[in-house]
């Protein structure tokens, strides 16, 4: 009886040994793929950020392009309108139209010899 329970306590202390040194080697291991998941979540995240910066740039660029296009046909559609406006006598369009270097004659319209008049 007495070798029966230095057996067990044996293969007892074997086991709880065994099971010790496999859950500290894989603790360490789990420690490694924690590390290089953490620096993967953080180059992860500072793409996302620069991507992120970088599609704000990008969209801030359309929308100034936009902005830009709408002044633009804006402006064409008031110079055609000032010009409507001119060759019907509208003194204001006239006067408009000379600042910019023009001036109505008839129908037509004629470019003076330097920008705001001669």
């Amino acid at each position: 009886m007495p070798k029966l329970k230095w057996f067990l306590i044996g293969t007892a202390l074997t086991a709880f040994s065994a099971d010790y040194l496999h859950m500290k080697a894989n603790r360490w291991e789990m420690e490694a793929v924690a590390t290089k998941a953490m620096a993967l979540a953080e180059r992860v995240q500072s793409t996302n950020t620069a991507c992120l910066v970088e599609l704000a740039y990008n969209k801030s660029l359309v929308e100034t392009w936009e902005s830009r296009a709408r002044l633009a046909a804006f402006a064409q559609v008031e110079a055609l309108d000032s010009i409507d406006r001119a060759k019907e006598g509208d003194a204001e369009a006239i006067l408009a139209l000379k600042d910019l270097g023009f001036s109505v004659s008839g129908k037509k319209l004629v470019a003076l010899r330097g920008m705001g008049g001669p």
